[in-house]
């Protein structure tokens, strides 16, 4: 009988026309429930727990000059969230059992970086020079990322790179308010980037970063 009802029901839904109603999931899920609003903050604040979790490995691994692989270290990352769950809950303050990786954590150093969101840790030795790393964790599918870079004795080109790159960043968070059509402050910060360093301009990446993300999907490009 169910079987029946339900062919019946595709059937019937193939002889209507078709609409296109992304636009209507979009709005749909724009709108955030009290629990949303809750989901993203424990998705933040467990996005900040690991990325202290791999500032302090970075500098332990650092001071002590270790010799470990970019591969290895996300590893350890990913086995602290395995081994150390009441640990971690205590600290969070919440349930972890909702709380994963979106993807392993990405570190990257000697003079290569890829900036994709499905970049992976390769098993090459971390190179004390410039470091890039990002991690993305889920709580109920809402995903946060975050992204940090360390320089390790850096020059005075990477100061002033970095120094202006910060600016553009901060004027672009302060411009991040409801109402804002994101593709018009792309513009804008591109036109900032050419003003405040014409190199950073160029080497720009074909995005820049996200926040909290909800059903986080890889694109390939």
């Amino acid at each position: 009988m169910f079987v029946d009802e339900t062919k019946k029901f595709f059937l019937s839904v193939i002889a209507h026309e078709k609409l296109e109603i992304s636009t209507f999931l979009i709005d749909l899920y724009m709108i955030k429930t009290p629990s949303d609003l809750n989901f993203m903050r424990m998705s933040s604040q467990s996005a900040i727990f690991f990325a202290k979790a791999l500032t302090e490995e970075l500098e332990t691994i650092i001071s002590q000059e270790m010799s470990i692989s970019h591969k290895k270290i996300a590893e350890k990352m990913e086995n602290l969230l395995e081994k150390n769950q009441k640990k971690i809950k205590e600290s969070l303050g919440f349930s972890i059992e909702s709380l994963d990786f979106t993807y392993s954590p990405v570190i990257q150093s000697g003079g290569y970086y890829d900036f994709r969101p499905q970049a992976e840790s390769n098993g090459k030795n971390l190179s004390f020079d410039t470091i890039i790393w990002n991690l993305a964790v889920k709580y109920m599918n809402f995903n946060s990322a975050i992204v940090r870079t360390f320089f390790i004795n850096a020059s005075n080109v990477q100061k002033e790179a970095y120094e202006k790159a910060c600016g553009v960043f901060e004027k672009t968070v302060q411009s991040l308010k409801p109402g804002v059509v994101i593709k018009e402050l792309y513009k804008e910060i591109v036109e900032d980037l050419k003003r405040a360093h014409g190199v950073l301009a160029e080497k720009k990446p074909v995005h820049f970063g996200f926040g909290v993300i909800l059903l986080f999907f890889f694109k390939n490009a």
